[in-house]
């Protein structure tokens, strides 16, 4: 049996929502981008939602809002998280400030001292989700490993009007307006989501509940027989000794594992200026390996991978 880390959970629905857009002639942002928005916005419980080209540019949007200035200001984020989040803090000419925490899995704060708060949301996609971070700006990334699939895209949740209308004009070169009159109210960014995006992830977020359901079975499955307590529906990790061999182990068994992420940030050259010891992020970036996850996964593959990690560990205790 080969088991897959990911598997894209796509059908004949969101093809055919693709080839009407194509054959309505109209693919950057319109009208099924709003529709998504709307969408969206009820789902997680926000107010709106603002759709965008990526979560990354989602991020950078968000710290700019209202055309807020960043030079030598400090974000705290953990270093255990993708580079898009760091590499966007030093974009606007902030600095960065590691904290030694632990969020892989888990919506997290872009801490400074603002009036507002930026989260980065990739890793999770609930319904009413919002209800629990009222008054940020919630970033969610619709990247094909992520709950819902896009071919790329983000989407920013968030409860004023205000900073709405901004990151709607910022996302489309300042823009307002229609048609051939419309207004550049100011210097803005080319980070608009198509229509084609829009409608692969419209068909996934009415999938998602469902999609939701699935990943949960497996995770509560996974904890129970790996006496692990993960509650994160978009990866499932766990910490093991020599984690290299581990690996090897499970591939050799047709088992494909991954790390998030191997290397911590305040590790890696491009933000070596900011280099600290973090204990914690050093240790659990070590040892962290992120077992197969996805909504079409079957109970015989979930079983598989359980009993292939259980060998391993009576082998290696």
């Amino acid at each position: 049996m080969r088991v897959p880390f990911f598997k894209l959970s796509l059908d004949e629905q969101e093809i055919d929502e693709v080839i009407r857009v194509m054959r309505k002639g109209y693919l950057t942002q319109g009208r099924e981008v709003r529709m998504l928005e709307r969408e969206f916005a009820k789902y997680v419980g926000s107010k709106y939602a603002v759709a965008v080209d990526s979560c990354t540019n989602g991020l950078h949007l968000s710290l700019l809002c209202n055309g807020l200035q960043w030079v030598g200001e400090l974000v705290s984020i953990p270093s255990l998280t993708f580079a898009s989040v760091a590499n966007t803090i030093l974009h606007i000419g902030a600095k960065i400030d590691w904290k030694d925490e632990i969020h892989v899995g888990k919506a997290y704060y872009l801490d400074h001292n603002r009036p507002f708060k930026v989260m980065d949301s990739a890793h999770q996609v609930e319904r009413a989700l919002y209800h629990d971070f009222r008054g940020a700006l919630m970033n969610f990334s619709f990247y094909p490993t992520k709950q819902i699939s896009s071919a790329e895209g983000g989407m920013i949740a968030l409860s004023d009007h205000y900073a709405m209308e901004w990151l709607e004009k910022a996302r489309w070169h300042g823009r307002k307006g229609g048609g051939f009159d419309y207004k550049i109210d100011m210097p803005g960014y080319k980070y608009n989501m198509t229509d084609v995006q829009a409608v692969i992830a419209f068909v996934q977020l009415r999938k998602l509940d469902e999609m939701n359901r699935r990943r949960r079975q497996i995770v509560n499955y996974y904890n129970r027989e790996l006496k692990e307590n993960i509650e994160s529906l978009h990866l499932y990790t766990m910490d093991v000794d020599n984690r290299d061999d581990f690996i090897k182990f499970m591939d050799q068994r047709g088992i494909n594992c991954s790390v998030h992420f191997y290397t911590p940030l305040h590790l890696q050259p491009a933000f070596r200026e900011f280099k600290r010891c973090l204990p914690l992020t050093e240790v659990k970036a070590s040892h962290t390996v992120s077992l197969p996850l996805y909504a079409d996964m079957t109970i015989e593959e979930v079983d598989y991978v359980v009993k292939a990690v259980r060998e391993w560990k009576e082998t290696n205790q």
